[in-house]
């Protein structure tokens, strides 16, 4: 629509074209997004890796973020492990208990700790609690033009930033696997005391009687083959080891007669 003779024109809007995207366009572009991501970060932690044994190393900010993810995440840490190592007790004993096996929970609660319990609700924990700040800390800091600030003023801010996190995480979080474990073991051991009623040293001991089962129907077998004397042998040493007394008497399945 156009006005003539006059100092304006009125001419009518022009209408935006929308863009029709196709669902494979879609899935295209996430991908794409995706690729970059991770090649982002794998450029970040490769140069971190590199930064860390290459100077200059920045101490007090490595001593300060170790205190930040080491000695700030003590109390999750140690409230968390001490139930974990609790729970598995009361649930796995229960299920010992059915064929009078419970000095047999010490053993099977250790082995998860270490092996897969420990080291894995550690770095969850210690992610949760020290990732996301370390993340909105750096993002603030990039937003607000800090980190050109120090580019300006020629200071790398890979290795100031990220390598004194890096090397911090790295140190801290093989002790604090190693504290989560004792203290879920020591958690254990107070839920067995009272649950199962074992007494501490059954359950931190390496339990012994199934040993000796094992061992003396392995030395059966054994003088199997070389004479018929082992029925003698082997009922011998039954009785002399009986009658020493066995450790778990309620739970071994041999008779001590």
């Amino acid at each position: 629509m156009l006005v003539a003779d006059t100092p304006f024109q009125v001419t009518g809007r022009e209408r935006k074209e929308e863009k029709n995207t196709s669902v494979a366009e879609l899935l295209t572009d996430a991908a794409k997004n995706g690729l970059a991501a991770v090649q982002d970060y794998a450029l970040l932690s490769g140069q971190a890796v590199v930064n860390i044994f290459v100077g200059p190393h920045y101490l007090q900010d490595t001593l300060e973020q170790m205190d930040f993810i080491g000695a700030g995440s003590m109390p999750i840490i140690l409230l968390a492990g001490f139930f974990i190592g609790a729970v598995m007790v009361l649930q796995t004993g229960a299920q010992f208990i059915r064929f009078g096996q419970t000095s047999l929970t010490g053993d099977v609660v250790a082995i998860a700790l270490v092996r897969e319990l420990g080291p894995a609700f550690t770095g969850l924990l210690v992610t949760g609690r020290c990732a996301t700040g370390i993340a909105s800390e750096l993002g603030s800091m990039l937003v607000t033009e800090q980190v050109d600030a120090m580019r300006a003023m020629g200071t790398d801010p890979s290795r100031k930033l990220v390598v004194p996190r890096v090397l911090a995480a790295l140190l801290m979080l093989p002790l604090l696997t190693a504290i989560m474990d004792f203290i879920g073991l020591m958690g254990g051991c107070v839920a067995s005391v009272f649950s199962l009623r074992l007494s501490a040293i059954e359950f931190w001991r390496r339990h012994s009687c199934d040993d000796r089962m094992l061992q003396r129907a392995h030395r059966a077998r054994r003088n199997a083959g070389s004479g018929p004397r082992h029925d003698a042998s082997s009922s011998a040493g039954l009785d002399s080891d009986h009658r020493g007394g066995c450790l778990f008497d309620k739970t071994c399945t041999v008779s001590c007669g």
